[in-house]
């Protein structure tokens, strides 16, 4: 009787353990360059990039993790403070929004106004031409231009994991 528990104690042992090994756990990640925190579900991938703009040449910095349930990602970039200051930061926002869309060849399926802090910002939820759903979460700070998204299976859209990633952002200095 004795060997029947103990095996069953060892089963039960190794179920759970099992259970949790295709999770990674999450950890705070933080960008001491781009000033920001965020908790992720592993260690990001980090790619600079560069676009050729009408105001000149924009670095993109991105820190992104992908795991079986979703793609998480966090983009900044810094725009010329002229730009800034001789635009208006909602129609920024606006036409930050629309690229998303139209980048994920997509449709919108919500927008709304949001703050960080006093920071404006808008939170947008689109399916993509792949039906994948991506949430994303735009920030203005100065002349820098936040963004958080995640992408994940239709199905998965209201994940806790979306609030925990998005929720988990803070400036730090």
């Amino acid at each position: 009787m004795k060997r029947k528990i103990l095996v069953f104690i060892l089963a039960t042992a190794i179920a759970v353990t099992m259970t949790g090994c295709g999770a990674a756990a999450w950890e705070e990640y933080t960008s001491t360059d781009g000033s920001f925190s965020v908790q992720m579900p592993g260690t990001p991938v980090e790619e600079t990039d560069s676009l050729d703009t009408v105001v000149g040449n924009i670095d993109i910095y991105a820190f992104s993790v992908e795991n079986s349930d979703a793609a998480y990602a966090v983009v900044y970039s810094d725009y010329p403070q002229s730009m800034i200051d001789q635009s208006n930061v909602q129609d920024m926002l606006d036409d930050a929004c629309s690229g998303a869309v139209e980048g994920a060849q997509g449709s919108m399926n919500s927008q709304t106004s949001i703050t960080y802090s006093s920071y404006p910002g808008r939170e947008i939820n689109l399916t993509t031409s792949n039906d994948t759903i991506i949430t994303q979460r735009m920030y203005v700070v100065g002349n820098r231009l936040y963004q958080l998204l995640i992408e994940t299976e239709a199905g998965d859209a209201s994940s806790s994991n979306v609030a925990k990633f998005l929720d988990s952002f803070e400036l730090v200095q």
